[in-house]
C-alpha cells in the first residue's frame, strides 16, 4: 500500500469511528428515556400550519390503530381507539360534544351564564388539552400517534362569576387571573417536558441548563405569586375600593427588561444547539410531540406575557 491509500484508508476509518460514536450516542439517549416513542414524529399527509409552525413530518407511517388514555371532564378515564392520520381534535370530538364543550372562540357571550348540561357542566363551557405528565397545552391539530404513550386530559375552563356580569372591572380581573395562570402552568411545564429530560441525557452543560431552565423557573415563580395576590383581591373584591396596580410595579417592569437580556443569551445557545448538536434537535422534536409550545415558542412567552 503506498502513501496515499494509507492516507484513504485512515480518513474511512476515522470517519466510520465518528458515524459509529454518533450512533452510539442516538442509542444511549433512546435507551435513557424509553418512554419516548418514535413514531411521534408529525406525518406528512397531514401537513397544518398554525402559529407559522409546519405540521410537516420527517418519516412516513402505515396507517395503523391503537388506543389513547383520555381523563373527561369528570375525572372518569377512557379507552379510546385511534387511528395514525388523524386528527387529535377528531379524536376529542365525541367527549367534548358529551360534555358540551366549545372552543375559546365559541361561547357564551361577556356576562351571559349558560343554562347547565345534565351532567352537571355549564353549556358552552370553554376546555383546554392538557398532557397528564408535563400539563403542557396540546396541539388538537396534529397528528393523533403523537399522543401515543401519552395520557391526554380534558379540563374545563373556569366560567365567570355572577358578580362579574355586572362589574366588568371583575370581569376582565377574572380574565386576567386565568390567562396569568396558563402563562404560569406553561412555564411549568418546559420543566417537566423539555429541562429534566435534557438535564438527564446531558444534552446542555450546566450553565446552559441554569440559563434556560433556571430563568424560566425563576419567571414561573413570580408568575405564581401574582397568581395568589389576584385570587387575594379576587376573594376580597369591592367594587368600589379593589385595585390591582400594585401587581404591575416598578419591580415587575425592571424584571420584563431582565429577561430580554437573558432572552438573547438563551437564544443564542438554542441557536447553536440547532446548528451543530442533531441529537438536540431530534430530541426535542421528540419530546415536544402533542404538546402546543416548542422549547423556542415557551422561551417567547415572556416577551410577549
Amino acid at each position: 500500500m503506498d502513501f496515499g491509500s494509507a492516507i484513504d484508508a485512515v480518513g474511512r476509518a476515522s470517519k466510520r469511528s465518528k458515524i459509529g460514536r454518533k450512533l452510539s450516542r442516538r442509542l444511549s439517549m433512546v435507551a435513557k428515556v424509553p418512554s419516548l416513542i418514535q413514531n411521534k414524529f408529525r406525518t406528512s399527509d397531514n401537513q397544518q400550519h398554525q402559529g407559522g409552525r409546519s405540521r410537516s413530518s420527517s418519516m412516513r407511517h402505515v396507517s395503523r390503530t391503537f388506543e389513547i388514555s383520555i381523563i373527561a371532564p369528570d375525572k372518569t378515564q377512557r379507552l379510546v381507539a385511534a387511528r395514525s392520520g388523524d386528527f387529535i381534535h377528531n379524536l376529542v370530538s365525541p367527549i367534548l360534544n358529551e360534555f358540551q364543550l366549545v372552543a375559546d372562540s365559541h361561547g357564551p357571550a361577556p356576562y351571559e351564564r349558560s343554562p347547565d348540561h345534565p351532567n352537571g357542566t355549564p353549556v358552552g363551557t370553554k376546555y383546554t388539552l392538557l398532557l397528564a405528565g408535563s400539563r403542557a397545552v396540546v396541539d388538537k391539530q396534529v397528528d393523533v400517534s403523537c399522543l401515543e404513550g401519552d395520557i391526554l386530559l380534558i379540563e374545563t375552563k373556569p366560567s365567570h362569576s355572577f358578580q362579574a356580569a355586572l362589574d366588568p372591572r371583575l370581569y376582565l380581573a377574572e380574565e386576567l387571573l386565568w390567562s396569568e395562570k396558563e402563562f404560569c402552568e406553561a412555564l411549568a411545564s418546559a420543566t417537566e417536558l423539555y429541562g429534566k429530560p435534557l438535564q438527564r441525557i446531558g444534552c446542555l452543560n450546566a450553565f446552559e441548563q441554569d440559563l434556560i431552565f433556571g430563568t424560566l423557573q425563576d419567571f414561573q415563580r413570580e408568575s405564581l405569586q401574582r397568581c395568589l395576590e389576584l385570587e387575594r383581591c379576587l376573594k376580597s373584591w369591592n367594587p368600589e375600593t379593589t385595585t390591582l396596580g400594585h401587581l404591575f410595579s416598578k419591580q415587575f417592569w425592571l424584571q420584563q427588561e431582565e429577561y430580554q437580556d437573558v432572552y438573547r443569551k438563551m437564544k443564542e445557545v438554542i441557536r447553536d444547539k440547532k446548528s451543530n448538536d442533531e441529537e438536540f434537535v431530534e430530541f426535542c422534536k421528540l419530546r415536544q410531540g402533542a404538546a402546543l409550545h416548542s422549547l423556542q415558542a415557551l422561551l417567547d412567552l415572556p416577551r410577549f406575557q
